[in-house]
């Protein structure tokens, strides 16, 4: 009876070990998302805060958009790869449109 109660507990404490220093799945897949990091400027470089950013992926006309921080910068994170149209606005500014933008994965 005691070794049984005594291998319980060792496969237990073994799952809780493997458990514990196992990454989490999202960890085990290649990563297939890209990000797009920047910052928004005016003519003479000063930085833009509180500018939005969209980024519009051309071939499935998904978009995402975002606010530049303090500093003018921004991320947009976990964007599928390909090729994007961005804007950056901001009230009192002419709107920026760059087109072509190709994000790879990785």
């Amino acid at each position: 009876m005691h070794k049984s109660v005594k291998q319980v507990w060792v496969i237990t404490a073994t799952i809780v070990c493997m458990l514990l220093i196992a990454p989490p799945p999202a960890l085990w897949a290649e990563t297939f998302l890209a990000s797009l990091r920047g910052s928004v400027r005016d003519q003479t470089g000063t930085p833009v805060p509180k500018a939005t950013v969209k980024a519009l992926h051309v071939e499935t006309g998904r978009g995402r958009a975002v606010s530049s921080n303090r500093e003018g910068q921004f991320e947009i994170p976990q964007l599928n790869p390909g090729v994007y149209k961005l804007e950056a606005s901001q009230d009192g500014f002419i709107a920026k449109i760059q087109e072509g933008v190709e994000l790879g994965a990785g």
